[in-house]
């Protein structure tokens, strides 16, 4: 290669870098200026209609196929079986691996007990322990539990971003959290992604909720990530076999069937 060619290929290069490089600024700039303000009007009424999509349905079964991976790609599976009564009532039972077959889950409104097969016990979770890490994975007990944001926050901020609508959000109450701020499609009216803020306003935990399928005319994500985004780890929820309004009874959702084997 001559001394010449050499030059025109290193001045190629660097201009194609510097192209590269003005892009990705003004995409970021656009990305920027695609933030505006939303008619402080819409608030309540979105906030709302998020309610009203969460409490979808009279009841709902299906299978949770759980994959925690960590920052490496590393995977491990698991497999649930998980039942729904109204907003405030749920079941989740363990069936795989084996090691843990037989954990069971129960939420009834602010109640929640875990029953473990190997100690034969059934104990009540004190709500100080109810938003920390579940099993290993990236839920709380409060993440299989279920939210009605109207009643339990208050409004902060709208905004337009791009396709999205997004609410910040203040609990009334003290939580482990400082903000929420919710993404929701404009379109739909979906809840897309949640972003739980510290007090210095940085995103700690993320949970993106996709791949949104009709189950008798309900939207159900069949894939929500949750992520620390300190640590890079996340759990994969997949649902399948979906079933919407098959008349679960109220019984169900009572500490005796904790130590039952369950089926969908």
């Amino acid at each position: 290669m001559t001394n010449l060619s050499f030059v025109k290929i290193f001045v190629s290069s660097c201009f194609l870098m510097f192209a590269c490089a003005q892009s990705a600024s003004a995409e970021k700039k656009a990305a920027k200026k695609e933030v505006k303000p939303l008619e402080k009007t819409k608030w309540a009424p979105l906030l709302k209609q998020i309610d009203k999509n969460e409490s979808q349905g009279k009841d709902m079964k299906a299978q949770m196929r759980i994959i925690l991976v960590n920052k490496a790609g590393e995977k491990r599976m698991r497999e649930a079986i998980f039942f729904q009564r109204s907003v405030d009532r749920r079941l989740i039972q363990f069936k795989k691996p084996a090691s843990e077959a037989g954990i069971t889950v129960l939420i009834k409104g602010a109640d929640v007990h875990l029953y473990i097969p190997r100690l034969h016990r059934t104990r009540r979770i004190a709500a100080h322990v109810k938003n920390q890490p579940f099993m290993g994975s990236d839920l709380s007990f409060d993440d299989m539990g279920s939210t009605l944001y109207s009643a339990s926050h208050t409004i902060e901020a709208g905004h337009v971003v791009g396709t999205l609508y997004r609410l910040t959000i203040t609990p009334k109450k003290k939580a482990s959290y400082h903000k929420l701020q919710l993404f929701i499609d404009k379109k739909d009216k979906l809840l897309q992604r949640v972003d739980y803020l510290d007090s210095k306003g940085t995103c700690y935990k993320r949970v993106r909720r996709t791949l949104f399928k009709r189950t008798k005319g309900y939207a159900i994500p069949a894939r929500t990530i949750y992520q620390d985004m300190k640590t890079q780890h996340k759990t994969i929820v997949l649902l399948r076999k979906v079933q919407m309004d098959t008349g679960i009874s109220k019984r169900m959702f009572t500490r005796r069937y904790l130590k039952r084997e369950l089926e969908l």
